[in-house]
C-alpha cells in the first residue's frame, strides 16, 4: 500500500480545493444595507462559468420571506458599462438582466432561471442570452453585480436600492492570478506526492 506524507496531502488538497476553476466569490460587509431588514443585506455573492452558462449564488444575512418585499437584481458588464448616478461610484453595468421578487419570480424581460431557498438566491443564465460582448470582451471577462431593492409604492414612495455587491466594481467568473497560483500549487503537490509513492513502491507486509 503506497504511503503518502500527511503534510503533503493536507497542503495539496487545501490548495487545490481553495478556489474552483472559473469561480469567484465576493464577501460583502454585513449591516451595510440602507434601512431594510437583514434579508436585504448581502453576505456573499459568487459567480462561476462552465464554458456556456454563468451560475450565481448569493447569500443574504437572514432568511428571505417568500411573501416579503425584497427584490434581487443582477447586472452584467459586457464591455460597455456606464456609471449610473443612482448607484455608488464604480458600481457599473451594461444591463440589468434579471430582477426577481422574494418568491423567485422573474420580472418581465428577465433571462435565466432562479430560485430562492431560505437565505440564498441561486440562478443560471446562458452567456448567449446576455448582451453582446464589446470592446474585446469575452464571456470570461464579463463583470457581474448584484443589488437588493425595496420597491416603492406608486404615488407614495420611490424604490430604494438597499445593498450592493461589490460596492464599487464588478466580479468576474475567473479567479484572480493569485488564486490560480494557489490552485496550481495544490495540483503540483498532489503530483509530487504520487511520484514519491511510485518511487517507494508498495509496502511489504
Amino acid at each position: 500500500m503506497p504511503k503518502f506524507s500527511p503534510l503533503w496531502i493536507a497542503l495539496a488538497l487545501a490548495a487545490s480545493l481553495t478556489v474552483p476553476a472559473h469561480a469567484t466569490t465576493f464577501q460583502d460587509a454585513l449591516g451595510d444595507q440602507l434601512g431594510g431588514g437583514a434579508a436585504f443585506d448581502i453576505d456573499t455573492f459568487s459567480v462561476s462559468f462552465d464554458g456556456s452558462d454563468f451560475v450565481f449564488s448569493a447569500k443574504m444575512a437572514d432568511t428571505i420571506n417568500k411573501a416579503g418585499t425584497e427584490r434581487f437584481v443582477f447586472g452584467v458588464d459586457t464591455g460597455t458599462a456606464a456609471q449610473n448616478q443612482a448607484f455608488p461610484t464604480g458600481f457599473v453595468f451594461t444591463k440589468a438582466f434579471a430582477s426577481l421578487g422574494a418568491n423567485g419570480t422573474l420580472a418581465n424581460g428577465g433571462v435565466g432561471t432562479f430560485q430562492i431557498d431560505n437565505d440564498t438566491v441561486t440562478g443560471r443564465v446562458a452567456a448567449s442570452l446576455l448582451p453582446a460582448a464589446t470592446n474585446g470582451f469575452k464571456p470570461e471577462d464579463f463583470g457581474f453585480t448584484l443589488w437588493t431593492q425595496l420597491p416603492g409604492v406608486a404615488g407614495v414612495s420611490a424604490t430604494v436600492n438597499e445593498d450592493f455587491a461589490p460596492n464599487n466594481g464588478t466580479i468576474t467568473a475567473v479567479p484572480e492570478p493569485a488564486s490560480w497560483a494557489l490552485m496550481l500549487l495544490g495540483f503540483g503537490g498532489l503530483g509530487a506526492a504520487l511520484r514519491g509513492a511510485r518511487r517507494r513502491g508498495p509496502a511489504v507486509a
